[in-house]
């Protein structure tokens, strides 16, 4: 993932485009258990932080000013998701418990209850555009909001602290395959 992103970055930068295209497919392997999809992720976020360092002084001088927008949001996508779990989470938890009075008065649990609608609101359309069974969606939706999405803080966290506090030198692990029968 992260040598895809080297490499779109590097092809902005020489002024190129890279054409979307919504109805390409493909497939890989989701890791067979958590410590192995910890290690992969956190070598994603690594490789982000490792490509934002190489190329952070260099967008913005992109002929396109939208194109070094977006390629910096893109790589600071991991830190964004992170800041907004974590501040769905202490909204969540602040308005469920009443552990603190914002002096700013408003509608917090409802604020959090449409966030989260919005989460699964944007799974079911990617869903729709899979033809995925709506229930199966939203279900899997909710558990993924409790499970995967603070999964992902916790990888974010690992990564900025390996590369950012520890310094770590990066090893990049493959990520051990399974065999499959039938395809």
């Amino acid at each position: 993932m992260t040598e895809d992103t080297e490499l779109s970055v590097r092809l902005y930068e020489k002024g190129y485009l890279i054409k979307f295209v919504p109805a390409a497919v493909t497939y890989e392997q989701e890791p067979e258990t958590l410590g192995v999809w910890v290690r992969q992720r956190t070598r994603w976020v690594r490789g982000h932080n490792y490509v934002l360092g190489k190329f952070l002084t260099r967008v913005p001088r992109f002929r396109s000013r939208l194109t070094a927008f977006e390629l910096l949001s893109v790589l600071c996508l991991h830190y964004m998701f992170l800041v907004g779990i974590v501040a769905s989470d202490a909204l969540f938890v602040l308005s469920l418990f009443s552990l603190a009075q914002p002096s700013l008065t408003g509608p917090f649990a409802a604020v959090w209850a449409l966030a989260f609608l919005l989460f699964v609101l944007e799974l079911v359309l990617i869903a729709s555009l899979e033809d995925e069974s709506l229930t199966s969606v939203v279900a899997l939706a909710v558990l993924m909001y409790f499970t995967y999405c603070q999964g992902w803080l916790y990888v974010v966290v690992r990564g900025f602290t390996e590369d950012v506090i520890l310094r770590r030198e990066r090893v990049w692990h493959k990520t051990p395959r399974f065999e499959t029968t039938g395809t």
